[in-house]
């Protein structure tokens, strides 16, 4: 009978058969509950406001013109919290109210990709041919869109001399 003479070899059989009772994970056990650690950031709760466009300022004044009917410009800064590339770029409107909470008029807003929007239309539309000298008599607000059809609030044009 021959027996092994190295131990190095008894080892090795040794680890092998010793290896055989390690238990493998069940698939089917339900997973462990880890604890948040310090840096897990909340979970991002978009409601239904945080997904609308919001209107950051708006003006309008009047652009003074020798050889045509004066203008009168409307600029809005606007965003969106989807990322100012995502306003529509004709979605928004400009409307202007007479005094009796009639819709004079509605423009549409243009709005580049860097939430700034704008429009114009001819002074005499708001009821001023003179808007150098005097505001028009109107309010006007304006309202922007972005590519999935959510609105933002309006916001009441300032008048700017």
């Amino acid at each position: 009978m021959r027996t092994f003479g190295s131990p190095a070899l008894a080892a090795i059989l040794l680890v092998m058969l010793a290896c055989d009772d390690i238990k493998e994970p069940d698939d089917t056990a339900p997973p462990e509950e880890t604890q948040p650690t310090e840096d897990t950031e909340p979970p991002d709760d978009t409601g239904p406001d945080e997904v609308n466009p919001t209107i950051d300022s708006c003006t309008w004044q009047c652009a003074p013109s020798d050889s045509a009917p004066n203008q009168i410009v409307v600029m809005v800064r606007a965003d969106d919290p989807q990322g100012d590339e995502t306003l529509d770029p004709m979605g928004g409107t400009v409307a202007t109210w007479l005094d009796e909470g009639h819709q004079a008029y509605s423009y549409t807003l243009l709005c580049d990709d860097e939430g700034d929007c704008s429009a114009s239309f001819a002074a005499s539309e708001a009821s001023q041919e003179d808007c150098v000298n005097y505001a028009p008599p109107l309010t006007a607000t304006a309202v922007v869109v972005d590519e999935d059809d959510n609105s933002s609030e309006p916001c009441t044009l300032t008048w700017i001399e």
